[in-house]
């Protein structure tokens, strides 16, 4: 699988080698030639220029070398200076000097100035954007618990380890719901129906919390248009809790006939869908922009702050009103 450089690692063992080049001797119609005849599969951005020793001498924009008459020697067209960097330089040291000078590539030489490889920066935009897809994966993974990269190698009692966090954090909010649910027991005694539908706001407020957190994730690696994703998610967050309230209702005031408990049920179902919306949407964010190092992953925490949140938002408007 392709993998993005480390900064440290040195260009000798990131740059790719043997690029195409042309010789100062040779004319334009001897150089095209031979770029045409060796060619194997490289599109080069920038045509470098090499004496007889190989070492690198120039560069030759690509207008001119196309457009002068074919008699012409390579040495007549070449371009002074050319910038290029030592192998022995580490890989982010080559991109800073690449957005410094704004080149699309970067000639790498060696010790005696001989022409060893070249970074180029298509290259690297598509190892970037492979690298980016697979680190939202790996995050969506561990956001649900699951584990990533890093859990793949380790041992049974390190997996366990890092699991058990958010085990607790879920028996935690499991605890502070039935607790919840304590308080309010003289409202489930004045109607028992209340109790039946705590699973279904619970698991309501969940999906679009999780749903929320996922989109969030995602909208994290990506640089244009955010503004306009994010409200996207909010809108259908917004939609998913309306449809879900309406549907809770009419199921509830057609099962039971009991209109307060059907109109508590939508008003609950659409209080504890926006508190799983702003958890969902604000947790993934807060995470990423402070680097907070969370031995519990985002998921599990979205909801379990949503679940205490749909239970407390139910019962109290069960307790406000229903008599």
């Amino acid at each position: 699988m392709t993998r993005l450089p480390d900064v440290n690692s040195l260009l000798k063992d990131v740059a790719t080698p043997s690029p195409a080049h042309l010789h100062e001797a040779d004319t334009i119609f001897q150089a095209l030639a031979r770029l045409r005849s060796e060619r194997n599969g490289e599109q080069p951005v920038y045509f470098y220029v090499t004496d007889s020793s190989e070492r690198l001498i120039g560069v030759i924009p690509t207008r001119r070398l196309l457009l002068s008459d074919p008699a012409t020697l390579v040495g007549e067209l070449i371009t002074y200076p050319v910038i290029s960097v030592d192998e022995s330089a580490t890989f982010g040291e080559a991109l800073a000097l690449l957005a410094e000078q704004r080149l699309l590539a970067l000639p790498v030489v060696d010790w005696l100035g001989r022409l060893t490889g070249t970074i180029d920066i298509s290259g690297l935009t598509a190892k970037i954007s492979d690298l980016e897809r697979r680190e939202t994966v790996n995050e969506i993974f561990q956001m649900l618990a699951a584990g990533g990269e890093q859990d793949q190698d380790c041992s049974l009692t390190q997996a366990v380890s890092r699991q058990l966090p958010w085990l607790l954090v879920c028996v935690a909010a499991g605890m502070t719901c039935a607790f919840l649910v304590s308080l309010f027991a003289a409202v489930l005694e004045k109607a028992i129906a209340v109790a039946f539908f705590i699973p279904v706001v619970i698991l309501i407020a969940e999906r679009i919390a999780f749903q929320t957190a996922g989109s969030s994730l995602r909208r994290l690696h990506v640089i244009r248009r955010r503004n306009q994703g994010s409200s996207l998610d909010w809108g259908i967050g917004v939609a998913l809790a309306s449809a879900s309230a309406l549907c809770a209702g009419i199921w509830a005031a057609g099962w039971l006939h009991l209109l307060p408990v059907a109109a508590v049920l939508s008003c609950s179902v659409l209080a504890a869908s926006a508190a799983g919306l702003a958890a969902g949407y604000t947790i993934p964010r807060l995470v990423r922009r402070w680097n907070w190092q969370l031995k519990v992953p985002s998921g599990p925490l979205v909801l379990a702050i949503t679940d205490v949140a749909a239970v407390t938002c139910y019962l109290a408007l069960c307790g406000v009103f229903i008599r």
